[in-house]
């Protein structure tokens, strides 16, 4: 059994079909919008059984799946209080429309108390976005902190975004610090970005007193590039949103997110969240 055209139209139609605000889980599920379409189409066949006239075995037997099928989308969608009263009725089935009317009443009151926000398609593929395994495997505390900030841009809050981004290349710093022996009278966690970032410096010098060769220039070219990573990253946007100086836009989030993630793709090749491993 379909919907019928008119409930597509009617849905269309309603004013609760607005973009770019936060929508009661009766207008649309997070989890599925598939989920509120089917939910919508097993009411009306509930209907149906009484609209056709008959409530002979074969109708009761339909309306009784299909009450099963209501109750188990109430299960997915945490809707308690319906399905306690769902469940009773499943033996002692509903004698007619109105009665159907009313549980179906009760589950949309249930329903309306579920918020949840819509995610236009272009924000919803940064959802839980799928980061590439070398970032997963190597820098994990990382990868959490830019899954958050890739979670925030989706949910439009795009400071948060770049707060969670510079969290992640902070872990980055440190790393690289302690790959090159940096230390501090107190634990590195506890030392700022500038801080490090100096530190870091001389022992790149004396790395460029080592004898000439290959391996080397390519280990002095990632650091030095790698030590200007930072100190782009501490002065154009971590200083700023650390310190509330400044909000940022989707635009700019979007361009921290994907520059973090690409930088980290290139540290990952080099250094690992632990250097003991």
């Amino acid at each position: 059994m379909t919907l019928p055209d008119s409930a597509g139209q009617d849905l269309r139609e309603s004013s609760s079909w607005q973009s770019r605000r936060l929508w009661s889980l009766w207008d649309m599920l997070e989890s599925s919008a598939y989920q509120y379409l089917s939910l919508g189409a097993r009411v009306w066949r509930c209907r149906m059984v009484f609209d056709l006239g008959r409530f002979d075995d074969a109708e009761k037997a339909t309306l009784r799946d299909t009450l099963q099928e209501i109750i188990k989308i109430c299960e997915q969608l945490g809707l308690s209080v319906s399905l306690e009263l769902l469940r009773t009725r499943v033996e002692k089935l509903p004698q007619s429309a109105d009665e159907i009317d009313l549980l179906m009443q009760a589950v949309a009151a249930e329903l309306k108390t579920k918020l949840f926000l819509y995610m236009p398609p272009d924000r919803a593929r940064y959802w839980n976005l799928i980061l590439p395994s070398i970032i997963t495997t190597r820098f994990a505390s990382a990868a959490e902190e830019i899954v958050s900030a890739s979670n925030a841009y989706a949910t439009g809050l795009a400071t948060a975004c770049v707060f969670h981004c510079m969290r992640a290349v902070e872990i980055g710093v440190r790393m690289m610090a302690k790959s090159l022996g940096v230390t501090f009278s107190y634990p590195i966690e506890l030392a700022e970005w500038g801080k490090i970032v100096a530190e870091i410096e001389p022992k790149i010098n004396e790395l460029k007193l080592g004898p000439r060769g290959s391996e080397k220039d390519a280990t002095l070219q990632f650091y030095s590039e790698a030590a200007a990573q930072f100190r782009h990253f501490n002065n154009g946007w971590r200083i700023r949103v650390s310190h509330a100086r400044e909000g940022y836009d989707d635009r700019q989030a979007v361009t921290v997110l994907d520059h973090t993630i690409s930088f980290f793709q290139t540290l990952a090749m080099h250094l690992k969240e632990h250097a003991s491993e």
